[in-house]
């Protein structure tokens, strides 16, 4: 007769075991704990603590975040819980870190603003130190400015300034940046003004760049210079101009922020960005470059467009002036004869046919293109309201109707409906203000 297998199989002694000595583990755990403390009272309530104290916390800081990421480029607003998107840079980085204390700092808003300005040369050291393995690294002066127009901008920095870090030990050449409170103020004050001041970017290839308010004065005095006095109506139009300034980036941080910091003002904008009609802005850039700009006669200006608006509609037309700045005044093109030319032309139209189109303060446009939509529809997962969820799914039937042949529209249209779909399933914690 066959012997019946014993009940604890020999195979299962080894787990067993170390569930034992797990166990034995915990219950030493629950003697030696204070009696009525629990596991989620053993970590401090940051909430409480005042701005100068945050501040203080910021030696402990121990991980790359947000702003300080040395091997790749990512975005979030600290003071949701925004998922950080991987905008280029190392394949395989690890995901910024959140810190509870830089997330509090920059859910203060306007009130933290004072104290972090005033502290953005303070020297003492933190536990995070950046030191690449294999590439170089240097200090600069790179700075986000408040206003677009050129002329209103801080002086001293953006001068290109690349001051090596690092030096000689024997025949080895080594470097380390060891981050300051201040530089980590100089990123809160970034992220509630929807500015991106960076103490820490990835420059291809496998290098680093420090912008230190401590160790480049100038970073620290442009900052105040602009931000120093800011009131909450001042940031809360600052944050509205940004979400009108038709670029995609801007647009959708400048929304989570009014969400955040201005419900009330946030969530109609947010309604009216996602309420916008599509466009393909092919045909709107075919036109520009291939008909009007090589158009000698700007007498004829006005009936081009009028032609075009009656081929493509109003919204599209809306968007020329955009377009027209954008080619001829901020995209990367070589110095030609004939684009100088252009772009002269280009000046003189926007003059001649839309006086009123201030290119530093545009006014809403109400057409938005597919990436458009699809940031600001990624963007609003982590500012949930029944509104909110409504507006996107009603955009999402329009996104499936909507028609293009570019591949490049495809991939973006994909990424639009993907994003719809996603915020329609995947549940997540509402607004606090909702």
């Amino acid at each position: 007769m066959r012997n019946p297998e014993p009940i604890w199989p020999e195979r299962l002694l080894p787990a067993i075991s170390l569930a034992v000595l797990l166990i034995a583990v915990l219950c030493v755990c629950a003697v030696l704990r204070p009696a009525g403390t629990s596991r989620s009272e053993s970590k401090p309530d940051v909430s409480r603590l005042s701005v100068q104290e945050l501040i203080g916390r910021l030696q402990d800081e121990a991980s790359e975040g947000i702003g300080t990421e040395s091997t790749a480029w990512a975005s979030a607003f600290l003071a949701v819980d925004e998922e950080p998107v991987f905008r280029g840079g190392i394949l395989g980085s690890r995901k910024p870190q959140s810190s509870p204390v830089m997330r509090e700092l920059v859910r203060r808003g306007c009130a933290a603003l004072p104290e972090l300005l005033a502290h953005l040369e303070d020297a003492r050291e933190t536990k995070l130190v950046i030191a690449p393995a294999f590439s170089s690294m240097w200090h600069s002066d790179e700075y986000a400015s408040r206003f677009g127009d050129p002329k209103m901008r801080p002086p001293g920095i953006n001068t290109g300034l690349k001051k090596s870090i690092g030096s000689f030990r024997g025949e080895k050449f080594e470097s380390s940046y060891t981050i300051r409170a201040g530089d980590l103020c100089f990123v809160a004050v970034g992220q509630i003004v929807n500015r991106g001041l960076n103490a820490v970017r990835y420059q291809p290839t496998a290098c680093i760049v420090i912008n230190s308010p401590v160790e480049t004065p100038a970073l620290a005095a442009a900052a105040r210079r602009e931000w120093t006095g800011l009131t909450v109506e001042a940031h809360r139009q600052s944050l509205l101009q940004d979400a009108y300034c038709n670029n995609h980036d801007a647009t959708a941080s400048a929304v989570v922020r009014l969400l955040f910091y201005y419900p009330q003002t946030g969530e109609p904008l947010a309604l009216q960005l996602l309420n916008r009609p599509l466009y393909d802005a092919n045909p709107v850039q075919t036109f520009i470059e291939e008909r009007l700009i090589k158009t000698d006669d700007p007498a004829r200006w006005k009936s081009l467009l009028e032609e075009f608006r009656t081929t493509h509609g109003q919204a599209m037309t809306d968007t020329i002036p955009v377009w027209v700045h954008h080619i001829f005044r901020e995209a990367n093109r070589s110095e030609t004869a004939e684009y100088v030319q252009n772009r002269e032309r280009a000046a003189y139209l926007l003059a001649r046919c839309y006086p009123q189109y201030h290119v530093y303060e545009p006014p809403f446009i109400n057409a938005a293109t597919l990436r458009e939509q699809g940031d600001l529809v990624k963007s609003l997962a982590c500012c949930r309201s029944r509104r909110l969820d409504e507006a996107v799914a009603l955009l999402l039937p329009v996104a499936k109707r909507f028609q293009t042949t570019s591949p490049y529209d495809c991939r973006e249209l994909d990424e639009l409906v993907a994003a719809c779909n996603a915020h329609a399933t995947i549940k997540k914690p509402r607004s606090p203000h909702d």
